[in-house]
């Protein structure tokens, strides 16, 4: 009987201490899924439904801006307004005439969307004849077809330099030109200031200092592995300084 009682006893000793291991199993995974849950509340919140909403037609902006830049610029180029006996002084005025139909324009509609020292408009002088010996007749202008899905995106954040940016994934571009019809990998990417503002940063529609900080995360935790032990503090300290010159052309992000 004895025995039994404390055989008894053992049972219940073992099932509690089974149930308490769970227990404590269960409430870990409880904070692990709450403290998931907050960070991807907080990186919603920086960009608001607003925010994706404005991105989607920054971008159709963009798309009509600069289809109707390759209209004017391919009829001025086989009017002959655009001359194209000095390569230089056509390409000086294609990108004037794309600074006033294309950046003018969507800065007006989106002011502080776009930032860098030196902003121009992607686009390809196109020859509808083979180019023999690189004498090319120009007869156009051809700007990227892009294609994205505007409900496929993320927001990726930085806890290592403190900024989110909004992704928007399996974009693609294309050059329509009888040369290169080739569909390339593309970025669209946003990032927000502090006042507001959702600036534009990597775009195939326009050629700027791009920011992709998903990839400068990868970079920066890659240099403890790349570099001996010695030189990882100085590696990591001259990789933050290049990505806060960067960051240092746009005003301060969330």
């Amino acid at each position: 009987m004895r025995k039994d009682k404390e055989m008894s006893i053992l049972k219940k000793r073992i099932t509690l201490s089974m149930f308490s291991v769970l227990l404590l199993f269960f409430i870990t995974g409880c904070k692990e899924m709450e403290i998931n849950t907050n960070e991807k509340e907080e990186a919603e919140v920086i960009f608001s439904k607003e925010d994706f909403t404005k991105a989607s037609e920054m971008v159709d902006f963009m798309k009509d801006k600069t289809a109707e830049f390759q209209s004017k610029a391919t009829n001025s180029i086989k009017s002959g307004e655009i001359k194209l006996n000095d390569e230089v002084k056509m390409k000086e005025s294609l990108n004037e005439m794309a600074e006033s139909l294309v950046l003018t324009p969507f800065l007006e509609e989106y002011p502080n969307s776009l930032v860098g020292d030196k902003i121009v408009v992607s686009f390809e002088i196109t020859s509808s004849e083979s180019c023999p010996l690189g004498n090319c007749k120009y007869d156009g202008v051809a700007v990227p077809t892009v294609n994205y899905e505007g409900s496929n995106n993320s927001v990726y954040t930085s806890n290592e330099f403190k900024v989110s940016q909004l992704i928007y994934d399996d974009v693609t571009s294309k050059f329509d030109t009888t040369d290169d019809n080739e569909i390339e990998k593309a970025h669209l990417r946003f990032v927000k200031s502090e006042s507001g503002d959702l600036i534009m940063t990597s775009s195939p529609f326009i050629l700027n200092e791009s920011i992709y900080i998903d990839e400068w995360d990868q970079k920066f935790t890659s240099i403890k592995s790349e570099v001996p032990e010695s030189e990882v503090d100085t590696e990591e300290e001259e990789y933050r300084q290049e990505v806060e010159e960067v960051l240092a052309k746009y005003p301060p992000l969330q």
